[in-house]
């Protein structure tokens, strides 16, 4: 039912208990969901996106079959609920962006051990970054925690996320330098980073031509010095290299010609 303009209040599912896949997105819904879906017991995909619901985040009446949970521009409010974190164990997708969630990352976050894409991007998190609860959940490929009031540093120990494939903290107050061990090691996943619009300082480091499967850099709106790398020629996937506004000098590198998906 996704992309009508139905604008009635939440659909009451009396006998769902074989409902897997729903979707409902990109409408006008609002009301009572945890009610409404008491008896959907097995609902594997859940997308509520791009509608009208507001308050807390309820709690998903769903025994531990949940994997894919799409809350997206609604107006929630308040802190992620611990229900929520009940759901850990199956989901493998996670996205409550754009909404007006606050306070910090909880910890509980760190059993939800099979999450491969989690999406916090758009609302009013705070705190520094959760690394400690980031680095449990070891299948991660996309982490997406852009547009928050974010803070602190980015440390090396991200370079232990080897499954990530997109990382985008753009858009908050995250400072220091970039991580120079970003990409270590034989193997490394990193084809998207977004680093833009935050407080980052120092030179670019010239190791993050160890990240040989970038095909998006995105470093503008920082206040990073020092010259382009000569060593990026190695980003042989590279596409897009966004660097402007900062404080960077020297010539552009006669090594970027190199790069023929620029």
């Amino acid at each position: 039912m996704s992309a009508n303009n139905v604008s009635s209040g939440f659909l009451s599912f009396r006998d769902c208990s074989s409902l897997e896949y729903l979707d409902l997105s990109s409408n006008k819904f609002s009301g009572d969901i945890s009610g409404s879906l008491s008896s959907c017991k097995h609902l594997s995909f859940l997308n509520l996106t791009q509608n009208q619901f507001a308050g807390e985040i309820p709690s998903f009446p769903v025994d531990r079959s949940l994997q894919f949970l799409y809350l997206a521009t609604n107006h929630f409010q308040g802190r992620v609920p611990p229900h929520l974190l009940n759901l850990c164990p199956m989901l493998v997708e996670l996205n409550v962006s754009g909404n007006n969630l606050s306070g910090a990352v909880p910890d509980g976050l760190k059993s939800c051990s099979s999450l491969q894409l989690l999406d916090f991007s758009r609302n009013n998190f705070s705190g520094e970054l959760p690394i400690e609860t980031l680095l449990e959940i070891s299948n991660l490929k996309t982490l997406v925690l852009s547009f928050n009031d974010f803070i602190g540093f980015l440390p090396e120990s991200f370079s232990k996320m080897t499954n990530l494939e997109t990382l985008d903290l753009s858009s908050n107050k995250i400072s220091g330098g970039i991580p120079s061990r970003l990409c270590q090691g034989t193997t490394t996943s990193l084809k998207e980073l977004y680093l833009q619009n935050n407080w980052f300082t120092s030179p670019i480091p010239s190791t993050l031509s160890n990240c040989s499967q970038l095909v998006s850099l995105d470093l503008s709106f920082n206040f990073l010095t020092g010259e382009i790398p000569s060593s990026f020629r190695y980003l042989s996937k590279l596409q897009d290299l966004i660097i402007w506004f900062n404080e960077l000098e020297g010539e552009i590198p006669q090594e970027l010609m190199y790069i023929q998906p620029l």
